[in-house]
């Protein structure tokens, strides 16, 4: 199927569908452009209205001479839902019936052809490299990325669709590939939920330690807690062959799982167990399931993971790990409530009083004075000494921990601007494990850091295959694909990052810059009407408006964004940049390095890699601005980086 050039309008609702402009309006002004496989999605339900159309039968007609996931079906319906305005749980527009298909429930009503004259406007072009990708991008994911908080943490259900991984080939995944889905919590006390939410999140953990296996993170599963789906649909949007699931009960200090190994094909069980012990026995239950999991899925052990897990969990201490998990419940909360930072403090102090050698404990310790730090309840840097203190703690019972190696290196790069530290850390933490998915979320950021764009992309696309529902992974991935003009993909990604978090403006900014760089200046400006941030928004008129060859308008959003953050050089400078304004962009960016003072913020060495300065590249200011800033090529490379990429 193909949407003509030719084809007919329908009325759908309130709303207009103009296949050959790939448009969606209505009578009060909104308009939104949606990619054109979206259009042939919609198009199709809309010829088909009010019948029951299998996702067989889209993908036949859709994407006839390719094969795909049904996860791209997925993907384009949340962004025509994206754009109706239409909510998947209560739906007037389209509604998905459980294991049959898709339906349209609005009235449709075909329209005569629009005029040949609309065909024939031609797309303004964009200049090379002009994109955007704003500051607080850089300083948000900062903290999150390296910590695996995001913003979707602990969200439940799914309440969008998954998005569309272009690497799938087959319906469900590889059978080495696992989702473990969240424990079922069977204790008789609700407030001991945080005990399975601990069981499901260590049992992730010690799978990871086995070589063969791709292991779904924490934060993908999670968004599956209490759904209907079943367990093939699941498997499919993760892509894997297979999926365990378990309940737990904790009472009076006994301890009862129970997990099943499901061949996400066939929905048969491969192995099931049922472990009852007390407390002390909680480490043996999760090492045993781990076990006999990588067993069956034919995983081995390597001999660098054995060592690690036997130097945390040998001799651990049962009561120091309730306390440890209750702390990480109340941190996985968020940081809104100083009671709930306190309480969790004094549950990791009294862990670590209890068992000084819990490197587990040591960390989230360190992660709770940053999360402070980042929630304004202590002054910046208040907390750098103490927090280096727990990761070189932690190192001293195990050397080669990867995830303590890279959050000395992290601390290194984004607390004390120590670019040495930073290039040995990661250079020995994805050595020690290059298929962390915690070690290499934070080492995409990193990779930019010392300029290393190849790598950098590499790891954006293999942490979203291991997590695919998370958003700020997706938002890194969009980052790296329109900084290698791939702003198609770019836009699929952001649109996928939106449906999971749409109220967090950075997702909506990356799909406005994707369709700039697509030619699509009017929809980029529909999309701007999304965004809350006031400065966004004028960032997105002002290089728009510039595209579309409205000067005076863009001049107005230019003069609105200074007066909005005018102490931001870094953003107002990549604004001038692409207009090829080169005298105003260094202006702002010797105003950076003078503020500094020789002590120049980290988020600029990854900044810098932005297109948007790419018109200033030429410019023989360009290089003595890179050395002013301790920035130039022949500088970062003084640091012996030399990181280790995942199979």
């Amino acid at each position: 199927m193909s949407v003509s050039q030719s084809a007919v309008r329908y009325q759908f609702g309130t709303w207009v569908i103009e296949p050959h402009l790939n448009r969606l309006s209505n009578e009060a002004g909104e308009q939104h452009q949606v990619e054109h496989k979206a259009m042939e999605v919609l198009c199709y339900l809309l010829e088909h209205a009010g019948q029951i159309v299998p996702a067989e039968e889209l993908l036949d007609n859709v994407w006839p001479d390719r094969v795909v996931e049904p996860n791209v079906i997925h993907r384009n319906l949340s962004v025509i839902r994206h754009s109706l305005g239409d909510d998947p749980r209560h739906p007037t527009y389209i509604e998905t019936i459980s294991k049959r298909g898709y339906r349209t429930l609005a009235s449709v009503q075909v329209l005569p052809p629009a005029p040949a004259a609309a065909e024939t406007e031609e797309p303004r072009g964009l200049p090379a490299g002009f994109i955007a990708i704003a500051l607080v991008l850089i300083t948000s994911i900062a903290a999150l990325v390296w910590l695996g908080q995001t913003d979707e943490q602990d969200a439940g259900v799914v309440q969008s669709d998954a998005p569309d991984t272009q690497q799938l080939e087959t319906a469900i995944g590889p059978a080495n590939a696992i989702a473990v889905l969240p424990f079922e919590n069977l204790s008789p006390r609700q407030d001991d939920a945080y005990f399975s939410t601990g069981m499901h999140e260590e049992i992730i953990q010690r799978l990871n330690d086995y070589r063969r296996l791709r292991v779904i993170a924490r934060t993908s599963v999670m968004r599956y807690a209490d759904t209907d789906k079943t367990l093939k649909t699941i498997a499919a949007e993760l892509n894997v062959g297979t999926v365990l699931t378990g309940t737990v009960r904790y009472e009076d200090s006994r301890v009862r799982v129970s997990a099943q190994l499901i061949d996400a094909t066939t929905t048969t069980h491969v192995w099931s167990e049922t472990y009852e012990r007390e407390l002390d026995g909680i480490f043996a239950i999760q090492a045993e399931i781990a076990a006999s999991i990588a067993d069956e899925l034919n995983a081995t052990l390597t001999t660098a993971q054995a060592q690690g897990r036997q130097s945390q969990g040998a001799g651990r201490n049962p009561q120091a790990y309730l306390l440890y998990l209750q702390a990480h419940h109340l941190l996985g909360l968020g940081a809104e409530g100083t009671d709930r930072l306190t309480r969790a403090e004094q549950l990791l102090q009294d862990a670590l009083a209890l068992d000084p050698n819990d490197i587990t404990v040591t960390l989230e310790l360190s992660r709770l004075y940053l999360q402070k730090e980042n929630a304004g309840l202590v002054r910046p840097g208040d907390t750098r000494s103490v927090r280096k203190h727990l990761i070189q703690s932690a190192l001293a019972v195990n050397p080669d921990h990867a995830i303590a190696n890279a959050w000395l290196g992290w601390h290194a790069l984004f607390s004390e601007g120590d670019h040495a530290l930073a290039a040995q850390q990661y250079t020995k933490a994805t050595a020690l494990d290059p298929t962390n998915v915690d070690v290499m979320r934070s080492a995409v950021a990193v990779s930019m850091s010392f300029g290393r764009l190849d790598e950098a992309l590499k790891i954006a696309e293999y942490v979203v295959q291991h997590d695919p529902l998370c958003a700020i992974c997706l938002g890194n991935l969009t980052r790296m694909q329109l900084i290698f003009g791939q702003y198609s993909a770019a836009a699929a990604s952001a649109s996928s990052a939106m449906a999971l978090s749409p109220d967090i403006d950075i997702h909506k900014l990356n799909l406005a810059i994707a369709q700039m760089l697509d030619n699509q200046p009017e929809a980029a400006l529909q999309t701007r009407q999304n965004i809350k941030s006031a400065a966004f928004r004028e960032l997105i008129t002002t290089l728009a408006e510039h595209q579309l060859g409205d000067h005076s308008r863009s001049n107005e959003a230019l003069d609105a964004l200074i007066s909005e953050v005018p102490n931001e050089n870094f953003l107002i400078a990549q604004a001038h940049a692409a207009r090829g304004e080169h005298d105003q962009a260094f202006a702002r960016l010797d105003k950076l390095v003078q503020t500094a003072a020789g002590n120049i913020p980290t988020w600029l060495f990854i900044g810098l890699n932005e297109p948007l300065l790419i018109n200033l590249h030429d410019d023989p200011r360009w290089q003595d601005f890179l050395t002013a800033a301790d920035m130039a090529p022949e500088q970062l490379a003084r640091y012996e980086f030399d990181i280790t990429l995942p199979e």
